[in-house]
Protein backbone atom coordinates (compact mmCIF):
# COMPACT_ATOMS: atom_id res chain seq x y z
CA UNK A 1 0.00 0.00 0.00
CA UNK A 2 1.40 3.38 -0.85
CA UNK A 3 2.16 5.94 1.93
CA UNK A 4 0.15 9.18 1.11
CA UNK A 5 2.18 12.25 1.21
CA UNK A 6 0.07 13.64 3.79
CA UNK A 7 0.97 11.01 6.04
CA UNK A 8 5.00 11.65 5.80
CA UNK A 9 6.34 12.97 9.22
CA UNK A 10 7.48 16.37 9.39
CA UNK A 11 10.83 17.26 11.04
CA UNK A 12 13.33 20.20 11.51
CA UNK A 13 16.63 20.84 11.67
CA UNK A 14 19.48 23.26 12.23
CA UNK A 15 21.85 22.87 9.63
CA UNK A 16 24.95 25.66 9.58
CA UNK A 17 22.76 27.84 12.35
CA UNK A 18 19.37 27.95 9.60
CA UNK A 19 15.79 25.93 10.56
CA UNK A 20 15.08 23.50 7.60
CA UNK A 21 11.99 21.65 7.58
CA UNK A 22 11.70 18.45 6.01
CA UNK A 23 9.41 15.31 5.50
CA UNK A 24 10.15 12.09 5.66
CA UNK A 25 8.70 8.57 4.98
CA UNK A 26 10.05 4.76 3.98
CA UNK A 27 12.82 2.66 5.25
CA UNK A 28 15.39 1.32 3.54
CA UNK A 29 18.84 3.10 1.36
CA UNK A 30 17.78 6.79 1.87
CA UNK A 31 16.93 9.06 -1.26
CA UNK A 32 16.96 12.88 -0.66
CA UNK A 33 14.76 14.59 -2.65
CA UNK A 34 15.69 18.37 -3.76
CA UNK A 35 13.56 20.97 -5.00
CA UNK A 36 14.56 23.93 -7.48
CA UNK A 37 14.12 27.78 -6.78
CA UNK A 38 11.21 28.31 -5.79
CA UNK A 39 9.69 25.73 -5.30
CA UNK A 40 9.30 23.45 -1.69
CA UNK A 41 9.16 19.91 -0.29
CA UNK A 42 5.42 19.39 -1.88
CA UNK A 43 6.86 19.70 -5.50
CA UNK A 44 7.36 15.82 -4.45
CA UNK A 45 3.67 15.12 -3.52
CA UNK A 46 3.45 12.45 -6.36
CA UNK A 47 6.83 10.86 -6.68
CA UNK A 48 8.13 10.88 -3.09
CA UNK A 49 4.90 8.30 -2.29
CA UNK A 50 5.66 5.66 -4.63
CA UNK A 51 9.85 5.93 -3.67
CA UNK A 52 8.79 5.68 0.28
CA UNK A 53 7.35 1.93 -1.05
CA UNK A 54 11.12 0.70 -0.79
CA UNK A 55 13.51 3.63 0.49
CA UNK A 56 13.47 6.03 2.96
CA UNK A 57 12.56 9.30 1.52
CA UNK A 58 13.73 13.05 2.66
CA UNK A 59 12.14 15.93 1.11
CA UNK A 60 13.91 18.92 2.63
CA UNK A 61 12.04 22.86 2.23
CA UNK A 62 15.45 24.49 1.14
CA UNK A 63 16.00 28.09 3.18
CA UNK A 64 13.94 30.61 1.70
CA UNK A 65 11.80 28.16 0.47
CA UNK A 66 7.99 25.67 2.01
CA UNK A 67 6.83 26.23 5.42
CA UNK A 68 6.13 30.17 6.16
CA UNK A 69 7.96 29.57 9.58
CA UNK A 70 11.22 28.41 7.81
CA UNK A 71 11.34 31.14 5.33
CA UNK A 72 13.91 33.97 5.36
CA UNK A 73 13.40 37.19 3.44
CA UNK A 74 14.82 36.67 -0.19
CA UNK A 75 14.37 37.08 -3.48
CA UNK A 76 17.52 35.25 -4.86
CA UNK A 77 18.66 31.67 -4.45
CA UNK A 78 21.78 33.56 -1.96
CA UNK A 79 20.07 31.93 1.33
CA UNK A 80 20.78 27.89 -0.34
CA UNK A 81 24.95 29.03 -0.32
CA UNK A 82 25.12 29.02 3.58
CA UNK A 83 23.77 25.42 3.96
CA UNK A 84 25.37 23.44 0.90
CA UNK A 85 28.38 22.42 0.47
CA UNK A 86 31.39 24.61 -0.46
Amino acid sequence: MTIAFSDFEHGKANVNGKQLHFRLAGSGDTVILLHGWPQHSLQWHTVAPMLAEKYRVIAPDLPGCGAPQYRERASTSAPWRSTSKR
